[in-house]
């Protein structure tokens, strides 16, 4: 305060003597209007003030001229009334020192989802209400707004109750100018031979918001992910222990007795199988065609097939893999140089045991990361420089594109990690190391994209949390800190098998989305697919992505796939543009708050936009969980069996819930289901018995799949 009045007074003393100054004309001022030829005000420059203040120049740190950024723009806004335009300032950097302290306390990010209502549970809707509040810095997650925002729809505290207003973006769906691209043959139709289309206007933005930045630059690059690629698929006898012709996810599915003869008709792959490489070929050659001018590419891990601990020569078989995976790659991408290449985020089967990796010091290389990166540099696909970063940790940092890529391990983050003990507070230090790349980008001015494998929070194939709390607190503490979090402006990652999205309840308000992308590799029931990616290079944010897939089924005689176009992010999602043209950004964070609570109130109100698109894509067009919850006739299948209301509320609650990224306390919470449907997969205790020989993976997932249908009140027969 005292530190207010003097500023005041100074402005009053200095506007009385540029007014006698003015008026006798015996020396006329620099800040006169006669000095600036025009008629004007006097316009008062902070700057000058001080540069006048020669106990200011020789004391700077004092309080009186240590002035704060948003009181030098108050300063500097204001006109007639600087008391009032000093008071805004002040309250508002008020507010951000207090978000601020929120977002330094790993606690309040895991208990984000699981503030609770009136009647002891947490909502999604709630939950998404708390984090669209936080982002917009008008309420804390302890004290939760039953009331909407006016640009979203209603929707009650109790999943499956009718929405008070429906979605009103869905007749624009089928209209919007994105969404006629469907037709397109390549996305780089729209880029210049460089790859780079720069906008001068607004209506460079797909929203055409008009806004005092940079012009946009629009860039590209391709994304893809999960090929799982099984040389031996097809092939009987002793190339494998167990499973003969097709690497099933389970003993008891529909792949069972999967032949010689199925694998023969079926030469690109088939579904509830990991496919030969000449499926991952296929997708190579679709997406090169529409790379023309792409940056870079960006792959998220998981080059090997499941199961690989049943490969006779595991550690050879791992390695050879991953080898011919990268191959493929870099032949099929020959506009792309090694370090234009992301790759090397290592998935949980991209090691000869599922999840298995030793936590090494960082004194000499990992043993089984130097032996990938040697691989993957000796095809092209790692250049040496980074190779030598990559074999430390697996986490290494690029610059493509005008963007920062930051590739981070998480295989050590995760619930199933091998060997479990001993715990490692920092493994690899890739904690320490994303907070000095962070820093640095902030430091810089540069914008950070971070890549990685398997996502924090919950999967929502069996519902179970994927990393352990604690080092989820910790990647909380980073990614949404107020300076750390602002830089990061997107996540991207693999793992899920699946097409979707995740919020972060605490992030700064310039932080990007989180966005999960669905595999090549049919053996959870879904299409393959890839992404190509637009961003900004200016600012660093998405502006929209476009899927391209292909029905496998219809390779099945044949051995041809018809790759085509499937979707664009904001044409299919009006709740996704219209949040960036109010914005006037890119993609970010805070419209995925908007986008989450819009997909709830689409199902609550029946409406058939947005979350019927959603349900339609969560498996690339094959029938799926979210079917069964759906109201659309034309997503109903024979193979999805038919659920309660109070079912389908449960299925729903649960859904809404895990695209908050929280603790599994908070998720629990957040459901207000009190049995551990995690299989103890969501404690945060270290699970020694991940040592067992025994352990599989793939049956532990299963197991939770069937306690999470039983506990939303399936039938057992289902």
């Amino acid at each position: 305060m005292k530190m207010l009045l003097y500023i005041l007074l100074r402005l009053q003393c200095l506007s009385l003597f540029l007014s006698c100054c003015g008026a006798d004309g015996s020396t006329a001022s620099e800040f006169s209007p006669e000095s600036r030829g025009d008629s004007s005000s006097p316009v008062l420059d902070l700057e000058d003030i001080l540069e006048d203040d020669s106990e200011c120049l020789a004391n700077p740190d004092q309080e009186m001229c240590a002035l704060s950024a948003l009181q030098v723009r108050a300063l500097r806004s204001q006109s007639a009334h600087p008391a009032s335009a000093m008071a805004a300032a002040e309250e508002e950097e008020e507010e951000q020192k207090e978000h601020a302290k929120q977002s330094s306390d790993p606690a309040r990010h895991l208990q984000a989802a699981g503030a609770t209502n009136a009647g002891g549970t947490a909502s999604s809707s709630a939950v998404l209400d708390s984090a669209a509040a936080a982002l917009a810095g008008k309420a804390s997650v302890d004290s939760i707004d039953a009331k909407e925002a006016p640009d979203t729809a209603t929707s009650t505290n109790e999943v499956g109750e009718p929405a008070a207003a429906a979605d009103a973006a869905a007749a624009s769906a089928s209209t919007s100018p994105a969404s006629s691209a469907a037709g397109s043959s390549t996305y780089s139709s729209t880029s210049s031979s460089s790859g780079a289309a720069t906008a001068t206007s607004a209506s460079a933005f797909p929203g055409g918001a008009a806004k005092a930045r940079k012009p946009i630059n629009r860039r590209f690059f391709m994304w893809i992910s999960d090929v799982h690629s099984d040389p031996f698929y097809g092939v009987e006898g002793s190339s494998q222990k167990q499973f003969g012709v097709c690497n099933r996810k389970v003993n008891g599915s529909r792949t069972q007795n999967f032949s010689k003869s199925d694998a023969a008709a079926r030469p690109m792959g088939a579904y509830g199988c990991d496919p030969p490489l000449a499926l991952w070929e296929s997708a190579l050659i679709a997406a090169s065609q529409q790379s023309s001018g792409a940056e870079f590419a960006v792959f998220t891990g998981d080059f090997v097939r499941h199961k690989q601990d049943q490969l006779l020569h595991p550690t050879a078989n791992v390695t050879n893999i991953i080898g011919e995976t990268g191959q493929l790659l870099v032949d099929n991408f020959l506009e792309l140089s090694a370090d234009k290449l992301v790759i090397g985020t290592l998935g949980n089967d991209d090691s000869p045991r599922d999840y298995e990796i030793n936590i090494t010091n960082m004194s000499e290389p990992n043993p089984w990361l130097e032996k990938v990166a040697a691989r993957l540099q000796r095809v092209g696909a790692v250049g040496a420089e980074r190779q030598e970063e990559y074999e430390f940790g697996g986490y290494f940092a690029a610059k493509e594109g005008g963007l920062t890529i930051l590739s981070i391990d998480t295989l050590m983050y995760a619930k199933k990690h091998k060997p479990a003990l001993p715990f490692h507070n920092d493994p690899f230090g890739q904690f320490r190391w994303l907070r000095q790349k962070l820093q640095e980008a902030h430091d810089n001015d540069e914008h950070v994209w971070i890549v990685g494998h398997i996502p924090p929070g919950v999967e929502t194939y069996g519902f179970t949390a994927l990393w352990y709390d604690v080092y989820l607190g910790t990647y909380l503490d980073i990614v949404q800190d107020a300076i750390l979090g602002s830089v990061v402006k997107a996540q991207l990652f693999g793992h899920v098998h699946a097409d979707e999205v995740r919020v972060l309840p605490l992030a700064p308000s310039e932080a990007g989305p989180v966005l999960l992308i669905g595999a090549v590799s049919p053996i959870f029931y879904s299409n393959p697919s890839f992404r190509v990616v637009e961003y900004d290079e200016n600012s660093g944010e998405l502006l929209n992505f476009k899927v391209f897939w292909a029905n496998l089924s219809t390779s099945y005689g044949s051995g041809q796939l018809d790759w085509q176009f499937g979707y664009d992010l904001i044409g299919s999602y009006p709740s996704l543009r219209e949040a960036g043209e109010s914005s006037e950004t890119g993609v970010l964070n805070s419209g995925m708050v908007k986008f989450a609570k819009a997909l709830e109130s689409s199902w609550k109100s029946n409406s058939t936009s947005e979350w019927a698109h959603y349900v339609d894509w969560y498996k690339t067009r094959v029938s799926n969980d979210l079917m069964s919850i759906s109201t659309h006739e034309a997503q109903k299948a024979d193979s999805i069996p038919e659920l309660s209301a109070k079912a389908k509320s449960r299925v729903a609650r649960k859904y809404f819930c895990a695209l908050n990224i929280s603790s599994w306390d908070a998720f629990r919470s957040c459901t207000g289901q009190k049995d551990d449907v995690d299989g103890g997969l969501g404690s945060t205790s270290v699970d020694a018995g991940n040592d067992d020989d025994d352990d599989d993976p793939f049956l532990e997932s299963d197991l939770a799949r069937a306690r999470h249908w039983h506990s939303v009140g399936m039938p057992e027969d289902a």
